[in-house]
């Protein structure tokens, strides 16, 4: 379940990042994807010399996340001070990332009315940071994996 109000924390060798925390300066997620369900490996074969086929057992597979959203600066208006919070976020953000290619991180939330969810996860999709509205804002998105899909 991607609830996009409630705050998440990627915990990792590089550094800690609270994303949605209520700060002036914050790393803001718009959207989620791949909370909802994992992957579902579906093993099928055409039956040999018959009609139909050979249904095998079905498994999860590893957990896909895409996490997309922007660097929300409210401390400082628009202007050089405010684009070099925006390149320090940016920046911790990058290493946070660069830490889990070979070792996990976690990425924990709590989603309204229910328990804290919690997947080991590695960086798997590059992180970009495209400015946006006529350089009012900065995005990012990244993708983490989680191999075992089970919170």
């Amino acid at each position: 379940m991607a609830d996009v109000a409630v705050q998440y924390t990627l915990s990792t060798g590089g550094g800690t990042v609270n994303f949605n925390d209520g700060s002036a300066d914050q790393f803001y997620i718009t959207e989620i994807q791949g909370l909802g369900t994992p992957q579902i490996r579906t093993p099928i074969d055409n039956a040999p010399q018959a009609h139909g086929g050979l249904v095998h057992n079905f498994w999860k597979g590893p957990r896909h996340i895409i996490v997309e959203g922007i660097f929300l600066i409210t401390s400082v208006p628009l202007g050089r001070v405010c684009q070099e919070i925006r390149n320090d976020m940016e920046e911790d953000l990058r290493a946070a990332l660069d830490s889990i290619y070979q070792t996990d991180g976690t990425f924990t939330w709590t989603p309204v009315g229910h328990a804290q969810r919690s997947l080991s996860v590695r960086h798997d999709v590059p992180l970009e940071c495209p400015h946006q509205d006529n350089y009012l804002l900065r995005a990012f998105t990244f993708g983490l994996v989680a191999a075992d899909p089970d919170w």
